[in-house]
């Protein structure tokens, strides 16, 4: 189960009886029971006395109906010969957690010489929901056992709590075998069938975070310097002939804001909720700033006046958008795809699609975006993001629980994000993002994390409230997000209020309030990197 640290020592017992008692078996026991261990844990280079142990596969059927009791977990063997023993210590072992929930496995693992455990992470819900304790019973330097890149040297007669969810292995390098007892507990606020729901470790998360997050509640009083950042809205559910969108610079320092574009075109689809209105994804390249629209990519000379456009058949919804080198990346939701647009050339010259199969993976392939025979539209994923550093290029959709690393013929998953996400960003060890659904913004990384609430407002101060349909138009409907040096984070939301937190203090140091119409929502956010003239 994940933990916040790669592991926690707590506490010392006395194993000499159970050492003794263990010295005392035969072989045969050892032996015994071949299928089960076959079952339980595979073909892993290890000797398992399973005293009780329920099948992972077992352990999902029943969850998916019902709470386990502990009269589901079968007991074998050696449980007859080592009980007496082993109870004292999975009582204290159990002592150091809740009451009242269900021990899963009772096991003593034993490596021989040479033996090793290759680099792994733990995937079965059983070992996800359970806390993975670990008593070593004879083991010596020469045991390596590595997590998360640190090698722990465990102690005999120690109980150890485990983060099975980080890259850990296992290597006897000594003449002599290691044992240890191995006890997985599930916890009972862990006992029910959400579980088995996406993102899992994110629910262990917030929960470890929220005593931390309540004492940080508090706004921010600080002085910082802030800058000034540019922003487009989109109007959700706007009528025909009326504003649907627009720029704005806003000077987060002075509180200031100047609307220097309204977008009313009318030769859009007004249909659905965003849909053609508005503005979107803004990025900058030498002088010019480029802002995206539905299906069309507008430059803009510092005074914001339109130089070139460019539009591509597949490019359709478009949402966030980001220079790398001197092509420019871009999302097309419409068509499941980021096409890259050439700003040398002045065109559209390759493109991925990524979709949804059928079997619920993730399928890639890449298309010629000037040829006419590329893909049918489709939102299966709802790809609204992409991020680009020296790492390398990333996407994410509101429909895919993955924050995506591209190449040119792959995809990879870097790690699981909750659906319905905006702006997913790599962040010094992490990521941020907003949490769209959960009305916050989000930093996690593999140790950490933490979410900031994005600001609301008095039912009476909000206007064009008369729709009442949240897919339309929303309070703390987030999205928008860029960082700055010094922990400071700023992000957007509706109705459209641009906000900076201080990731220190995991508080809102300014928020300013454009526009209290709740159909305004912020879209694009970037710092404005050309100084006054």
């Amino acid at each position: 189960m994940w933990i916040p640290a790669r592991f926690q020592d707590l506490g010392s017992v006395n194993t000499k009886e159970l050492v003794a008692a263990i010295k005392k078996q035969p072989q045969s026991l050892w032996d015994a029971d071949e299928e089960l261990k076959q079952k339980l844990a595979g073909n892993r280079e290890t000797q398992s006395l399973f005293l009780q142990a329920i099948a992972a596969n077992e352990f999902v059927d029943i969850i998916k109906q019902r709470k386990i009791n502990q009269n589901d977990v079968p007991t074998y063997s050696s449980w007859k010969y080592l009980h007496k023993e082993v109870q004292p210590l999975v009582d204290y072992a159990l002592g150091q957690f809740p009451k009242g929930g269900i021990v899963l496995r009772i096991q003593i693992a034993r490596m021989m010489p040479g033996a090793k455990i290759p680099q792994h992470v733990d995937l079965s819900p059983l070992l996800t929901s359970s806390y993975r304790l670990h008593i070593p019973l004879i083991t010596n330097d020469d045991v390596y056992f590595v997590i998360d890149g640190e090698r722990i040297k465990m102690q005999e007669g120690q109980l150890y709590n485990l983060n099975n969810r980080v890259p850990h292995w296992v290597e006897n390098r000594s003449d002599k075998a290691r044992s240890h007892l191995i006890i997985d507990y599930l916890p009972p606020e862990n006992n029910t069938a959400d579980i088995l729901k996406p993102n899992f470790d994110l629910i262990l998360k917030k929960r470890a975070s929220k005593v931390d997050n309540q004492s940080n509640s508090q706004t921010s009083t600080q002085t910082t310097l802030l800058p000034k950042v540019i922003a487009t809205s989109v109007i959700r559910g706007a009528n025909q002939n009326e504003s649907h969108g627009g720029i704005y610079l806003v000077d987060l320092n002075s509180g200031e804001f100047e609307q220097v574009i309204d977008w009313n075109t009318c030769d859009i689809d007004f249909g659905g909720r965003g849909w053609d209105r508005g503005l979107r994804g803004i990025c900058f390249y030498n002088s010019n700033t480029y802002i995206a629209s539905s299906n069309e990519i507008f430059c803009f000379d510092k005074t914001f006046n339109i130089i070139a456009s460019y539009k591509n058949p597949y490019l359709k919804h478009a949402h966030e958008m980001v220079i790398k080198e001197d092509s420019l990346l871009i999302t097309s939701t419409g068509f499941d795809s980021v096409l890259r647009f050439n700003l040398k050339e002045k065109t559209f010259d390759h493109a991925w699609l990524i979709r949804l199969a059928s079997n619920g993976k993730i399928d890639i392939n890449q298309y010629d975006p000037m040829d006419h025979y590329g893909p049918e539209p489709a939102n299966t994923t709802h790809l609204n993001n992409v991020f680009h550093d020296e790492t390398g290029i990333y996407t994410s959709g509101r429909l895919i629980p993955y924050f995506l690393k591209l190449t040119e013929s792959s995809v990879e998953v870097v790690c699981e994000i909750p659906l319905g996400t905006h702006n997913t960003q790599r962040y010094k060890d992490g990521i941020l993002y907003n949490d769209t659904e959960s009305d916050c913004i989000v930093f996690t990384s593999t140790y950490e994390y933490y979410e900031m609430e994005i600001p609301t407002y008095a039912d009476e101060d909000i206007i064009h409230t008369e729709s009442k349909d949240e897919k339309l138009a929303r309070q703390a409907f987030g999205r928008g997000l860029c960082t700055l040096q010094d922990n400071i984070v700023i992000a957007g939301s509706s109705p459209s209020t641009i906000s900076a937190y201080d990731m220190k203090s995991k508080s809102i140091i300014k928020s300013i309030n454009i526009s209290m119409d709740i159909r305004n929502a912020i879209h694009g956010l970037e710092v404005w990197p050309f100084n006054e003239e």
